[in-house]
């Protein structure tokens, strides 16, 4: 049985796919959800991702850089035995972690 108390961030066995297929794939725009809109317009369907607590991410309005999302991953090492990720940019450490 597995000493780790989470499932590892990373197969370390995808590491080679992430490199060739996913790294220097595009972020997707973020969209914000008016459910209240919504509903005036009789779409009901914030149940459904409130009953897994999805609301509140759904509802981000934060501007995000999708140049620096892609460069963090291509830049990023992993460290599945520590649940890390480590990703250098620009000389500014950033690390990624389940603790």
């Amino acid at each position: 049985m597995s000493k780790l108390k989470f499932p590892l961030l990373i197969d370390p066995s995808l590491n080679k796919t992430f490199y060739e297929k996913w790294s220097s794939r595009p972020i997707g725009v973020g969209r914000f959800y008016d459910f209240d809109k919504l509903e005036r317009d009789k779409i009901f369907v914030k149940q459904y991702p409130d009953n897994l607590g999805w609301v509140p991410f759904l509802q981000i309005r934060e501007r995000h850089y999708p140049t620096a999302i892609q460069a963090f991953y291509i830049m990023a090492k992993c460290y599945p035995e520590k649940d890390l990720i480590v990703s250098n940019i620009k000389g500014v450490k950033i690390y990624i972690s389940l603790g």
